[in-house]
């Protein structure tokens, strides 16, 4: 049975290049599947093509935010990222494959993102009395 398809990561060029380094070092310049899987393992790209960054984005506004919504300053200093790099090289990403929602009140992790982790979401209901109980 073939393995499952990786999909694009945030930074393709980036990971192409690195695919093509592993191989020139590890089976003289030839890239075929064993090849860029094994690259691919070693940058730590799952099958979703999410590197570190990546995942640490969306477990950050599924664990520190809930789920979100979370305005785009406010993760960009969670993450220690600079603002223009969470809005031009890792949001479109997400976005396209359904893992992340803009919104006019922030970002906000889709069930995908959770499901993709293993979370599953508290109810909307469940997070107001926590707000509440915190606030007594």
């Amino acid at each position: 049975m073939p393995a499952a398809p990786v999909e694009l990561p945030a930074s393709p060029t980036v990971c192409c290049a690195e695919c093509a380094d592993f191989a020139q070092v590890r089976s003289a310049g030839k890239i075929d599947l064993p090849t860029a899987q094994a690259a691919l393992l070693m940058l730590e790209v799952d099958r979703h093509g999410f590197d570190e960054v990546d995942r640490k984005l969306l477990l950050t506004i599924i664990e520190k935010y809930q789920g979100g919504p979370v305005g785009v300053n406010t993760l960009a200093a969670a993450l220690a990222e600079e603002q223009d790099a969470i809005e031009e090289i890792y949001e479109p990403f997400l976005i396209q494959i359904g893992f992340l929602n803009r919104t006019p009140r922030g970002r906000v992790a889709t069930q995908l993102a959770y499901e993709h982790f293993g979370i599953t979401p508290k109810p909307q209901a469940e997070l107001f009395v926590l707000v509440v109980s915190r606030q007594s």
